[in-house]
């Protein structure tokens, strides 16, 4: 590091060697992201190479994992003794704070019943529409207009600077609607690939095959099809490891309608009837519904206030704060 101000030294061209690393520094978050690694992995964890966050123990019947965020820890696991030596041991190396149960963590809220852990973000929607001025604003049918249609005309003025309007998620131009659809289900392919081998690290194994629904009948046709041809001929070759992931059993393409595809309410403007019938279909529920005393689920009132029927199948998530 720099000589600090103030600090007389013989030669202006020396630097101090640092001895230990503390807050503030460049070196600081890799310095202690190295020393809990050897820590973890000397108790005998093993870092997951789909996410390296991610450390888990696999010990006869007993499961622990740590999920890991800078200097947030989250653990977990399915025995409880096990839970309480490392809280016991990672205390004793870096002074941590138990924050109890998981509650909150990167904007993710967490609910627990008897019936399964819920994720939402109702603080974090509370607060974007605080900070735009929209909390007291009448709430829309759909999140995007569905009747707006563009029209052609020369009045207005131009654009003084139209780059700051250019769409930067689209990486290539696309020649055809079917060449756009099947990258798509490359860049689908590879996710589904990597959730695979997470679960894998989770001791979750899906023997079956990915099920990826498409709506575009060319796309289909191009992966289906191993000759290259003039239509397929300038696609990069790393879109066509689709047909390999196909083979090998890991995702399987099936064909589906356009009004059936879920994907449509992220990507489309949707009338409210195909919005709402799209949206029961993504397992939402509404956990704070004032009917249900503010606690839901479709058939059986859930008890989200209850810290005493907080297990789920005898899993304890802890928070852990260094």
């Amino acid at each position: 590091m720099k000589v600090p101000p103030g600090v007389q030294t013989e030669n202006p061209g020396m630097v101090c060697k640092l001895q230990k690393s503390i807050y503030g520094l460049k070196q600081a978050s890799r310095q202690w992201h190295n020393k809990l690694t050897a820590v973890l992995i000397q108790s005998g964890f093993s870092k997951s190479v789909a996410d390296y966050s991610l450390f888990v123990k696999n010990f006869e019947s007993s499961f622990t994992a740590i999920l890991v965020y800078v200097d947030d820890l989250i653990l977990t696991g399915n025995n409880i003794n096990e839970i309480n030596h490392m809280k016991q041991l990672l205390d004793s190396e870096f002074s941590i704070k138990d924050l109890g149960k998981l509650k909150f963590f990167l904007g993710m809220e967490i609910a627990r019943s008897t019936q399964g852990i819920f994720l939402y973000q109702r603080k974090y929607a509370l607060d974007l529409l605080q900070e735009t001025g929209m909390l007291a604003a009448k709430p829309s049918s759909t999140p995007m207009e569905y009747s707006t249609k563009l029209i052609h005309s020369k009045c207005g003025d131009l654009l003084p600077n139209p780059n700051i309007f250019r769409s930067k998620k689209q990486k290539t131009v696309s020649r055809s609607s079917a060449e756009a659809e099947y990258r798509e289900i490359a860049l689908a392919a590879c996710e589904a690939q990597w959730l695979v081998h997470l679960l894998q690290d989770l001791t979750v194994h899906h023997s079956e095959p990915v099920m990826l629904y498409c709506d575009n009948q060319s796309a289909l046709y191009i992966a289906a099809n191993p000759v290259f041809h003039e239509r397929t001929k300038h696609i990069e070759i790393d879109c066509h490891s689709v047909r390999e992931r196909i083979q090998s059993g890991l995702i399987h393409l099936l064909s589906i309608h356009t009004t059936f595809q879920i994907a449509d309410i992220f990507t489309k403007s949707l009338s409210p009837q195909l919005f709402r019938n799209i949206r029961s279909k993504l397992g939402i529920l509404d956990i704070h519904m004032p009917a249900c005393g503010g606690l839901l689920e479709s058939n059986n009132v859930l008890n989200t206030n209850q810290d005493a029927n907080c297990n789920i199948e005898e899993n304890e998530e802890e928070s852990l704060r260094r």
